[in-house]
């Protein structure tokens, strides 16, 4: 039996060889994730990681910026964005990923 993790190494093998039976078609660029976090709170951790991504994105790079703090998100107000929406309502089906992001400066994706 396959489970996911071996169906997604192969899928990536594929693409990576070129084969035609991978569904992406085109060449994938490595994604890297960084977490900023600490454990203690007012430490500047919205401030880092809303400037690293505003850096990342002037040197041309796309960027995702997710505060994933349910209780108090405020990479929203470091970012000067309005949303209507929130991870809650990705949570709670209301909503996809896709749906609640929005555009900030830069075009980092909020």
């Amino acid at each position: 039996m396959e489970d996911q993790a071996s169906r997604l190494s192969k899928l990536v093998a594929e693409v990576r060889s070129g084969k035609p039976g991978g569904r992406i078609t085109q060449s994938v660029a490595p994604t890297r994730a960084i977490a900023v976090t600490s454990g203690k709170g007012g430490v500047g951790k919205t401030n880092m990681a809303a400037n690293l991504a505003l850096a990342l994105a002037q040197r041309k790079q796309r960027v995702l910026l997710l505060d994933a703090d349910l209780g108090l998100a405020n990479v929203d107000i470091a970012m000067c964005l309005l949303p209507r929406y929130n991870l809650m309502h990705v949570l709670q089906g209301e909503m996809t990923l896709e749906e609640l992001i929005v555009i900030g400066p830069l075009g980092v994706s909020v």
